[in-house]
């Protein structure tokens, strides 16, 4: 068995943040037209957990592309969060009878979407 990269070890380091309620979500492959609705489950700067209901279908496979939009609720807009578009990548995808949950990791920081919001927005979720 491999040791795990430093990478790896940095992404896993990272605490993971619920949010007070739930923070609704669109999430699509890139070049979808229709994305999905879920809610954000948990998140930290590594990546997110989203989840939607067992009967979504958004034809995400690892390891695409995944855009995700946050969407109006009083929390996301309490919080900063209303509008911003994060990018990220599937790293896994679990289906069964209640719930269609996606793992995502983000590609990276400053690379790609709303960063600087996502991660004030991740620090006032730990304080």
């Amino acid at each position: 068995m491999s040791q795990p990269t430093d990478t790896e070890r940095d992404r896993r380091g990272f605490p993971r943040y619920y949010p007070r309620e739930h923070v609704p979500v669109l999430f699509a492959h890139r070049d979808a037209e229709v994305p999905t609705a879920g809610h954000i489950g948990d998140v930290s700067r590594s990546g997110v957990r989203i989840v939607a209901p067992p009967m979504a279908r958004p034809f995400l496979h690892w390891p695409d592309a995944v855009e995700i939009h946050v969407l109006w609720s009083e929390s996301a807009r309490a919080d900063g969060m209303e509008g911003a578009k994060l990018r990220a990548h599937v790293v896994r995808i679990q289906v069964d009878a209640s719930a269609y949950v996606l793992h995502a990791a983000f590609d990276g920081a400053g690379a790609d979407g709303d960063w600087d919001t996502m991660m004030a927005w991740i620090s006032s979720l730990g304080g």
